[in-house]
């Protein structure tokens, strides 16, 4: 009877000790992702995008040389009334804490081959970088994307966005156009160059991190 009560016991102390031995290990959870500054900042924007052209083959080689671009930039705050597009900009840049609604007019001659910016751009800023900077992200077309990494000023924003010819022809990679002076049997190409200049509005920009 005695030997029964040992196995017996033997065998709860077994059980307690594997019980024990499962245990939930937390060194695995992975560092918390900053947080986006929660306010407002941008109510607005005004400012100016520059396009400067070398072209590189064809006749606006010869002919042009090099040509610039400049777009009067302005647009508004448009998170509260676009919260579906915001989601969708935010699956992508989860930082990203405002969309704003951009319109461009051009102020300065057009070259062959240009920007010509669509009236429906979108523009955000992921300000959880380093102090000072922020990602700018753009959306022209059906999908957002990283444009560059500039300095976040406010009232002085630069971003510039280099654009050369990749090759390949038209939407298949590279810059390439047939207006004119240009042809479609010889086509000019050119490396491009986008600068961002902006104020981005009156609200008082966030207090810095401690």
């Amino acid at each position: 009877m005695t030997y029964r009560l040992f196995l017996l016991l033997l065998l709860v102390l077994a059980a307690g000790c594997n019980a024990g031995a499962i245990i939930t290990d937390d060194d695995d959870t992975p560092a918390p992702t900053p947080e986006p500054h929660p306010d407002p900042v941008f109510d607005g924007i005004e400012g100016t995008l520059t396009y400067d052209i070398t072209y590189t083959e064809g006749a606006a080689a010869e002919e042009v040389g090099e040509c610039t671009e400049v777009y009067s930039m302005s647009g508004v705050d448009a998170s509260e009334n676009a919260p579906g597009e915001l989601a969708e900009l935010q699956e992508d840049c989860p930082n990203c804490s405002e969309l704003l609604s951009v319109f461009f007019t051009t102020v300065e001659d057009e070259c062959p081959g240009g920007a010509g910016m669509p009236n429906d751009n979108r523009m955000a800023f992921d300000r959880v970088t380093q102090e000072g900077s922020a990602i700018l992200w753009w959306k022209a077309g059906d999908e957002w994307f990283e444009l560059s990494a500039g300095d976040l000023e406010y009232d002085e924003t630069t971003i510039v966005y280099d654009n050369p010819d990749s090759g390949g022809w038209g939407p298949w990679g590279g810059n390439v156009t047939t207006d004119e002076p240009c042809r479609f049997i010889a086509p000019c190409r050119w490396d491009g160059v986008y600068t961002v200049e902006a104020d981005l509005g009156s609200n008082d920009p966030p207090p810095a991190d401690e």
